[in-house]
C-alpha cells in the first residue's frame, strides 16, 4: 500500500500504542517544533498534500483487515496553512469504511470538522488526542511558538468532549528537569477537568542528530538545564531517539502513575507498561491491536501469575484487527526475551529458548534506544 502504512516497527511501538496503520496527508508540519523527532523532514517547507484522495479510497476498498489508524503521525492534520478539506475528504473515506481513526492535534482548526467527527463518534470511529507538555510559557515560545497556548489547549478538549467527541491528552514531550513533580500533576488535574477520557504520558525522545543544538536550545528556557540534559541523554549517535537514563524516566513518570490511580484518572506510559491504571477496549479501541499493557492484564491459570506464550496466543487471537504480521512480530520478541522489558517480567531459558516469562517484584527496565516511524 502506498498511503496506509503499517505502524507497528519495533517493540516501542507495540509497547504503548494500539494503531495498526498511520497515514500522513501533509508533506511538512507548520508548527517546526524543535524538539520534534521529525523536524529534519521537509521543515517549513509548504504544506502540501501528499496523498491521492482517490487512491486512498482504492486503497480502503481493497483493505480486508480492520484496525485504527493514525491520521498524521508525522504533521498535524489540523495545522494551519494546510489544505484542510484534504483531511474532511479522509475522514469522510474511513467514516464509510467504517474504519476508526485516531488524531493527535493540539490546533482549534479540528472544530470545522465538528458535524464529521459527530457523526464518527455515534459509530465509535473516532479519538481526539491533544498534544498537552508544559504550563512553562517560555519554553512555548521558544521551543514551539507557532503552537497554541496551553489554556487554549484545556478548553478544545472541553469543547470536543462537550460535542461528543472521545477526547484523550498526549501529555508529550515530558522533558526531565523543564518542570517539577507538582507541576505535572497539576496539569493532571487540569487535563481530568476537561472530561478527557485517557492521560498517554511520553518522555521525551531525543533526536542524536539535533542533540547539542537543542541541549544550547535548553539552556535558554531554564538556566543550567542544557547541562542537565547533556547528563541525562549521555549518548551521541545520530542515528538513533535517545531516552532519558533509565533511573531519571522511572522517577518522573511513577509518581505521575501513582497520583492518577488515586484520583482515578486512566494513564498510559509509552515507556512504562507496568504503570498504566488501566486498559482500553471501549470506542474505537475495539478494534486495537494489544499493547504490552493489554498483555500484562491477561488472567494467567500460574498461580505464580508467570506468562506461557499460549496464554498470549489465545488472548491476542480474540482481536480482530491481529493478524500474522502482528503475530510474528510478538512472536519474535518474545523469542528474543524482549518482549515485556520494563516491567516486572523476565524471561526464563529452558535450553537457550525462552520458556515462559516469570513475575518478579523489580522493573527489567532497558528505555534507551527509543523508536520511531521512519
Amino acid at each position: 500500500m502506498k498511503f496506509l502504512n503499517r505502524f507497528h516497527n519495533s517493540i516501542e511501538a507495540i509497547r504503548s500504542h494500539h494503531w495498526k496503520y498511520y497515514v500522513d496527508l501533509f508533506s511538512s508540519c507548520n508548527y517546526s517544533c524543535k524538539y520534534c523527532l521529525y523536524r529534519g523532514v521537509n521543515l517549513n517547507q509548504s504544506t502540501r498534500c501528499v496523498i491521492s484522495i482517490e487512491d486512498l479510497e482504492q486503497e480502503m476498498k481493497n483493505l480486508s483487515e480492520t484496525g485504527i489508524v493514525y491520521l498524521g503521525a508525522r504533521a498535524d492534520v489540523y495545522q494551519k496553512g494546510a489544505e484542510l478539506k484534504k483531511t474532511r475528504e479522509a475522514l469522510s473515506i474511513f467514516l464509510y469504511h467504517k474504519t476508526p481513526v485516531f488524531i493527535v492535534t493540539r490546533s482549534p482548526e479540528i472544530m470545522v470538522d465538528i458535524d464529521l467527527l459527530q457523526e464518527m463518534s455515534k459509530h465509535s470511529l473516532i479519538e481526539v488526542s491533544i498534544t498537552i507538555n508544559t504550563k512553562n510559557e517560555k519554553f512555548r515560545t521558544q521551543f514551539e511558538h507557532r503552537t497554541v497556548k496551553h489554556e487554549e489547549r484545556l478548553a478544545l478538549a472541553k469543547k470536543l468532549t462537550q460535542k461528543g467527541i472521545p477526547v484523550s491528552f498526549h501529555f508529550s514531550p515530558i522533558i526531565p528537569g523543564l518542570d517539577d513533580s507538582q507541576s505535572l500533576l497539576s496539569i493532571m488535574d487540569e487535563i481530568k477537568e476537561t472530561g478527557a477520557e485517557c492521560i498517554y504520558a511520553c518522555l521525551y525522545g531525543m533526536s542524536g542528530k539535533y542533540r547539542d543544538s537543542l541541549i544550547d536550545a535548553f539552556d535558554l528556557v531554564k538556566s543550567g538545564l542544557g547541562k542537565y540534559l547533556a547528563e541525562v541523554y549521555p549518548f551521541k549517535n545520530e542515528n538513533v531517539i535517545l531516552s532519558p537514563k533509565d533511573e531519571i524516566g522511572l522517577e518522573i513518570i511513577k509518581p505521575l502513575a501513582e497520583y492518577a490511580k488515586l484520583s482515578r484518572i486512566l494513564f498510559c506510559s509509552a515507556q512504562f507498561p507496568m504503570l498504566d491504571t488501566g486498559i482500553r477496549e471501549s470506542g474505537i479501541f475495539s478494534q486495537k491491536l494489544p499493547t504490552i499493557s493489554d498483555l500484562l492484564h491477561i488472567p494467567t491459570p500460574s498461580s505464580s501469575g508467570d506468562l506461557y506464550f499460549v496464554d498470549i496466543n489465545n488472548f491476542i487471537e480474540k482481536h480482530p484487527a491481529v493478524d500474522l504480521k502482528y503475530k510474528t512480530a510478538i512472536k519474535e520478541y518474545w523469542d528474543s526475551g524482549e518482549l515485556f522489558k520494563n516491567t516486572t517480567f523476565v524471561p526464563v531459558y529452558n535450553n537457550g529458548i525462552v520458556s515462559h516469562y516469570k513475575k518478579t517484584e523489580k522493573l527489567d527496565i532497558n528505555t534507551r534506544i527509543m523508536s520511531c516511524i521512519e
